[in-house]
């Protein structure tokens, strides 16, 4: 009863509540367009769609206009006593269903994600606010937020990346944080390849740590920069024989990527065709026939399996 009565009381408070002036475009207000964008998208699973291409057209006809709105949005933090309402919840079935949990979350949080959107479509158009971004990112008493400012950070163009990286690198910073920080870069890494290389060997150094998730991300970043081969292929090679198989595997994809500019790494991923773990030899199979293929045409070597 008491659940049912904290949830009604959630529904109506959502109901009621007044929303504010939005800018339009075409009669609909920017969460509209954006709460279009996302169903769509979660509909369809495509990134290409008819009403994808008409709900970021609105949102870039709205343009600046829409920045001071996502960036309200994305300040929200969830606050302690709806984690714990949602916690409670949540054991009981009813309230794991799609709406029910979007009622429990409540609109801030809702908000908070069309925000997340809104920079997406937007791309560097809203680079003017990020150095309030990177505030949000690094502040630490404010987790929620400051993980949403972090993906947004990814999709504002390139001066979006010394503060990424200097997160990402930084061994100061908390696991999670650093992780956030690289996944935010990998997502948007042919952005970002035109100023990456001075943060190549920054970026392999993260590969020798072992802090859970940072070298993964730092093998898939070096993978789809694929610059500065000297430092970086050596490196990768020796993520080969790492303890964590996720890093293994990335490293072999990460190779792929250099191609030919990593022919010496080749012996190294012939001895990862033998892997125990089927995702490093497959990956390491894959990366060959980028690098080498007539190693395979020649029956040089055995496929991985």
């Amino acid at each position: 009863m008491l659940l049912a009565g904290c949830g009604l009381a959630i529904a109506v408070a959502f109901a009621v509540w007044p929303r504010e002036r939005e800018p339009e475009y075409q009669g609909k207000k920017l969460s509209d367009w954006l709460m279009l964008y996302s169903e769509q998208f979660h509909i369809d699973g495509y990134d290409d769609t008819p009403e994808l291409r008409q709900s970021s057209n609105a949102v870039r006809q709205i343009g600046s206009n829409a920045i001071p709105y996502l960036l309200k949005w994305i300040e929200y933090e969830r606050p302690t006593w709806r984690d714990k309402l949602f916690a409670a919840a949540t054991k009981v079935q009813f309230f794991r269903r799609r709406a029910m949990v979007e009622m429990l979350l409540g609109q801030g949080e809702y908000r908070a994600d069309l925000a997340r959107i809104g920079f997406e479509i937007l791309g560097p158009e809203a680079s003017p606010v990020v150095p309030k971004l990177v505030t949000l990112m690094n502040d630490s008493t404010s987790p929620f937020a400051s993980r949403n400012a972090t993906f947004a950070l990814g999709r504002c163009g390139g001066n979006a990346l010394p503060p990424l990286m200097a997160v990402f690198t930084n061994r100061a910073f908390p696991s999670r944080c650093r992780c956030l920080a690289g996944r935010s870069i990998n997502l948007e890494a042919s952005v970002f390849q035109t100023n990456a290389g001075p943060w190549v060997p920054a970026v392999v150094g993260c590969l020798e740590e072992k802090v859970p998730g940072v070298p993964k991300e730092a093998a898939e970043l070096l993978g789809q920069w694929a610059l500065d081969e000297s430092i970086a292929v050596p490196a990768l090679g020796k993520c080969l024989c790492a303890s964590s198989e996720d890093l293994r595997s990335a490293a072999a994809c990460a190779l792929g990527e250099f191609g030919k500019k990593s022919q010496d790494a080749v012996p190294a991923l012939i001895i990862a065709l033998n892997d125990p773990a089927p995702s490093v030899r497959i990956a390491a199979r894959n990366a060959i026939m980028r690098i080498a293929p007539e190693m395979f045409e020649t029956n040089a070597v055995n496929g991985g399996k």
